[in-house]
């Protein structure tokens, strides 16, 4: 509050009179109110962008891009981890698709299994024509003893003949589910038997085992 310009008293309340002397109290002063900047009209305004669209450039920096795309591989149920032949190559998975249909036809279809033999390009089908050529052998061999047994016993012997068939249903199963599985029982020898056989004509060479650790 100003004094009184009369009196000199300072009121301690706001007034138009002393309290004192009676004397009409000056006009105070307003405070000045800070101005207030208006709108400006010509400021661009924020646009929305649709979903999926990409956000408009505004001079920054530009967002962070992703990691780059990785090459499509199969699920690895489909290829099995690589295992290594008896004389220390690899069984390559890129064979499996080109090589199934051969594997299957050289166990449903006895001769079809010298085809993969002849061509040695692919070893997935290799693998399973040497396993079908040696279960072929195995059941000439054991067919001696049967049919000596099923003679005997009148043709009732030749019941024994069906676990021979077990190998064989394994080795399709084993070509159908795109495995380099021997057959039971016999698969592993006949692996040795015919180990010479490799596949030296396939693009790019029978790749050999990496070196164990």
């Amino acid at each position: 509050m100003s004094p009184c310009p009369r009196c000199g008293n300072v009121p301690t309340i706001k007034t138009q009179f002393c309290p004192q002397c009676g004397e009409p109290m000056p006009a105070q002063p307003v405070a000045a109110q800070p101005a207030v900047p208006a709108p400006n009209a010509a400021a661009p305004q924020p646009t929305a962008v649709p979903p999926g669209a990409a956000a408009p450039n505004t001079g920054g920096p530009p967002p962070p891009q992703g990691a780059p795309p990785q090459p499509a591989r199969p699920p690895a149920a489909l290829y099995p981890p690589p295992t290594t032949s008896p004389d220390g190559h690899l069984y390559p998975v890129e064979d499996i698709d080109n090589g199934r249909l051969f594997a299957l036809l050289g166990y449903l279809i006895f001769p079809l299994w010298c085809i993969p033999l002849i061509q040695r390009d692919n070893a997935f089908a290799l693998f399973h024509a040497k396993q079908a050529l040696t279960g072929l052998l195995i059941g000439m061999i054991a067919m001696i003893p049967i049919m000596i047994v099923a003679f005997a016993t009148c043709g009732l012997g030749a019941f024994i003949a069906l676990p021979l068939w077990y190998p064989m249903i394994m080795g399709i199963v084993h070509a159908a589910n795109g495995e380099y599985i021997p057959c039971p029982w016999y698969g592993a020898m006949g692996e040795n038997w015919f180990r010479g056989i490799i596949p030296d004509k396939r693009p790019g060479g029978w790749p050999p085992a990496p070196p164990s650790s």
